[in-house]
């Protein structure tokens, strides 16, 4: 249920156009992903919000995504693509 709803909220703050609403949107969806272990998806939804961030939104942002996509390299046993990330959010 909770991954129909946030579906439907993605595709509600695409049609809006707000940038913010569609991060925002992508950062929970990227979160439910993780929480149900389907990290490629989540890593995709996380990866498409900091493309958004960097032409959008703040540092602040930007360095949530940046931790965010972190995460899910370290659960992937990825920790050199992690560090690299934790290392853009400096």
């Amino acid at each position: 249920m909770a991954k129909t709803t946030i579906e439907e909220a993605f595709q509600l703050s695409i049609e809006v156009g707000d940038s913010t609403s569609i991060t925002n949107v992508l950062h929970d969806y990227g979160s439910i992903l993780e929480a149900s272990e389907d990290l490629d998806n989540a890593l995709e939804k996380y990866l498409i919000s900091l493309e958004i961030n960097k032409k959008h939104m703040s540092k602040g942002t930007v360095a949530r995504s940046l931790m965010y996509i972190a995460d899910i390299y370290t659960q992937k046993n990825h920790f050199e693509l992690s560090e690299n990330y934790l290392q853009e959010c400096l």
